[in-house]
């Protein structure tokens, strides 16, 4: 049967619809998942962070964050949840994985869930050493989950 109506097309259209609605207005565009994190280190803010790098490549149509495994620990249950022992409990690993891409649309034609599918000009991608952006994977309310996550990676 064919595939002319999967999550994934779905998912593919809302984010070139979004980018085709707001690339005249906007000066950054992000397709990025819930369970992605960026953490700014140049400023306070993510517009702080992603201006800095449009500043020293203003022709990039894209700028390529590389996204590190992370395991956090959290609660399933809204009363037993805490803001401070959840990040507290953040574990970055060196496992790199496909990037998420910040988009100049005024470069950018198409854009993808990890890269710019057309663009006019390259992709600058951000050093690992001089940005966060981390994948997150949850375990709930169990502190061996991490372990066990840890291990389904290396295999």
């Amino acid at each position: 049967m064919p595939a002319q109506a999967t999550a994934a097309r779905h998912q593919v259209m809302s984010h070139q619809d979004c980018f085709f609605r707001y690339r005249e207005s906007a000066e950054f565009i992000m397709v990025a998942d819930v369970d992605d994190l960026f953490l700014p280190m140049h400023g306070k803010t993510l517009y702080d962070e992603f201006t800095y790098w449009k500043n020293l490549n203003p022709l990039a149509s894209a700028f390529l964050y590389d996204r590190k495994e992370t395991f956090i620990q959290t609660s399933g249950k809204l009363d037993g949840f805490s803001f401070k022992s959840t990040f507290e409990s953040i574990e970055i690993t060196e496992k790199e994985i496909d990037g998420k891409s910040i988009y100049n649309p005024r470069y950018t034609e198409t854009p993808w869930m990890h890269w710019p599918g057309v663009n006019n000009t390259p992709v600058f991608n951000v050093p690992s050493n001089d940005s966060h952006c981390l994948h997150l994977h949850y375990a709930y309310d169990e502190p061996n989950n991490i372990v066990s996550l840890y291990y389904s990676f290396d295999q």
